[in-house]
């Protein structure tokens, strides 16, 4: 059984594709809480997540992401 995919897994992957360091993440944070989270370094998130945890996301299911804490529970559920 794959290891859970958890928060503090998920933000060195976001400080450094948005190239900030420090970064406040949760659950319920969302493209609009950070300003450099915009469509291009979207796509570039999807592509490292699927990398880095070995899932391959499909498309129709990232688009309807509201938040980090889907985007784990999408990615633990695509490792189970």
């Amino acid at each position: 059984m794959a290891m859970t995919v958890t928060i503090e897994d998920i933000r060195p992957l976001m400080e450094d594709v948005f190239q900030l360091q420090d970064l406040s993440v949760a659950p319920e944070t969302n493209a609009r809480d950070i300003k450099a989270w915009d469509s291009l370094n979207n796509v570039r998130l999807m592509l490292r997540v699927e990398s880095e945890f070995g899932v391959d996301l499909p498309v129709d299911k990232v688009e309807g992401l509201k938040n980090v804490g889907q985007l784990l529970a999408l990615i633990n559920s695509l490792r189970a």
